[in-house]
């Protein structure tokens, strides 16, 4: 009798270890279920959005936010790989603003020309109709599959500025704002040349120009746009109107060009400026990470490609 209850015992023993222990280790393993840390990170992370019309402030949780800003920065219809390159810049370019911004009762705006835009689902309503559920699901895809990841160099949170498209080789940070970073040099982007809005074409006569710039406004015509210098990308970094001397950033301020990668000609009066390109030109193209993608280059190749020397962690 002591024996069959030595066996019962052991048995009982093997049926709780069964019932009781294998499930949890089962659950802890358990095909594309995700630390709960990462998740806790994800949802932790928030911003102190400023209004760029209102000034209002809101604090908008990290998902939301990039969603905005993918639906306002880029084009709906791309490659999923371009849009999740553009989630991660926009990720890793707002987590740059907010260190920067740590004093401030603001981690970043919605304009553009500080920040990033930024759409909310009123606006993406607006920009896209009938289709809003479609392109929202498709940037949410995005967003959802890479958020959290961001653009590092040399262990630091990169400075991932982006451009719509380039004058065919990006612009090197310094020539535009004097300070130096090692990932954001010229590189090729050969795609932005079939971009159909790659070249444009704007016409001023001598009165217009003098009007906008007003420092050219008592400079001989003959000494108008002299001694150009341009960057090796192709960016015009100054012209000189007599002994007056213009950036290139400054013409292109004042006459509303799309870029600073622009050749000018006169004729009768009147000036043909020929532009390449849209934005400010350093960083990530967009139009070309598009097209790198329809090559079949992933977001991480997009990212190494345009920012040279960095890490995606």
């Amino acid at each position: 009798m002591k024996c069959m209850k030595s066996i019962y015992g052991w048995i009982s023993l093997f049926l709780a270890f069964i019932f009781l222990v294998l499930p949890l280790t089962s659950v802890k393993g358990e095909v594309g279920a995700q630390p709960v840390s990462s998740q806790i990170q994800k949802e932790e992370v928030t911003f102190r959005l400023k209004d760029k019309e209102s000034g209002e402030i809101s604090v908008i949780t990290a998902r939301d936010y990039i969603l905005g800003v993918v639906s306002a920065e880029m084009p709906a219809s791309y490659h999923i790989e371009a849009l999740k390159a553009q989630t991660v810049a926009a990720y890793t370019f707002a987590l740059w603003r907010k260190n920067e911004n740590k004093k401030e009762d603001f981690d970043i705006t919605s304009d553009s020309n500080l920040d990033q835009a930024y759409i909310n689902k009123e606006g993406r309503s607006k920009k896209w109709g009938e289709k809003e559920g479609e392109y929202t699901e498709k940037i949410l895809s995005a967003v959802d599959s890479v958020l959290g990841q961001t653009v590092t160099y040399d262990g630091k949170i990169a400075l991932t500025l982006y451009t719509a498209i380039s004058g065919g080789k990006t612009e090197n940070v310094k020539n535009l704002w004097g300070k130096e970073y090692p990932y954001l040099v010229p590189v090729e982007s050969v795609g932005d040349l079939l971009s159909p809005n790659y070249l444009t074409t704007v016409e001023f006569k001598k009165e217009q120009l003098t009007e906008k710039l007003e420092k050219i406004s008592d400079v001989p015509l003959k000494d108008w746009f002299s001694s150009p210098v341009y960057s090796d990308s192709g960016t015009v970094l100054s012209y000189k109107f007599g002994d007056i001397t213009l950036t290139g950033k400054e013409i292109r301020s004042a006459l509303n060009l799309r870029s600073a990668n622009f050749d000018v000609t006169a004729k009768d009066n009147v000036f043909t400026f020929t532009v390449r390109g849209y934005g400010h030109l350093v960083g990530m193209s967009q139009y070309g990470a598009n097209y790198m993608a329809q090559q079949g280059n992933s977001y991480k190749e997009i990212l190494k490609w345009y920012y040279k020397g960095t890490e995606i962690i």
